[in-house]
């Protein structure tokens, strides 16, 4: 019996086929259309046309949005609490430490971020005997920055931060070919592809 609680269940006037119920659990677990509409029992070759096709079904895109926002609040995930984590990231600073090589300890500087110790990806803390004594390394390193700062750039639609490439036929529709394909079954498709090859 379904759940009703389940983001994925069917609405009453669009229901959900079973092949669909499939492709979604697998598309929410993976992001991935092809892989999904594979795990969904479609053929390897035609997955990645058929992922296409199901990703433009009103009541699929519906139901993967439904089940998104269901487990964002879940989790308690949503975009300021993103983007707060990703400021963290983007905008460490090494002054932001207070760095004892001695004790092999790292805490905040007074006036840091109090979140800032979340910017820390990993402390290494060596100790090496000499003749004068034991030599103490520690070795802060933070999370890499360069891509937090185009993810947060990316979020906000910073001009030079944002890859977008769209491409529209006539009057904003979909371009000719794309409709072609759409319209073909498997067996044209497959037909289709081998005169391709051939040519090759």
């Amino acid at each position: 019996m379904a759940n009703k609680n389940d983001p994925a269940v069917d609405c009453a006037e669009d229901p959900l086929t079973a092949r669909e119920r499939a492709f979604i659990e697998h598309y929410l677990l993976t992001a991935n259309g092809a892989k999904a509409a594979e795990a969904a029992g479609y053929a390897r070759k035609s997955a990645k046309v058929r992922a296409r096709r199901l990703l433009r079904r009103p009541r699929v895109v519906a139901a993967i949005k439904r089940a998104q926002d269901a487990r964002a609040e879940r989790v308690r995930i949503d975009a300021d609490r993103v983007l707060a984590e990703l400021e963290q990231l983007a905008f460490s600073n090494i002054a932001h430490y207070v760095i004892d090589p001695i004790a092999g300890t790292v805490r905040l500087h007074s006036g840091a971020p109090p979140d800032a110790m979340r910017a820390v990806a990993s402390i290494k803390h060596r100790v090496t005997p000499s003749a004068k004594g034991n030599v103490h390394e520690i070795e802060v390193r933070l999370w890499e920055k360069t891509s937090m700062l185009r993810l947060a750039g990316r979020h906000v639609g910073v001009a030079g931060f944002v890859e977008r490439l769209e491409l529209t036929g006539k009057d904003g529709n979909a371009i000719a070919l794309q409709r072609q394909i759409d319209q073909m079954s498997d067996e044209e498709l497959k037909a289709r592809v081998a005169e391709l090859i051939a040519k090759l």
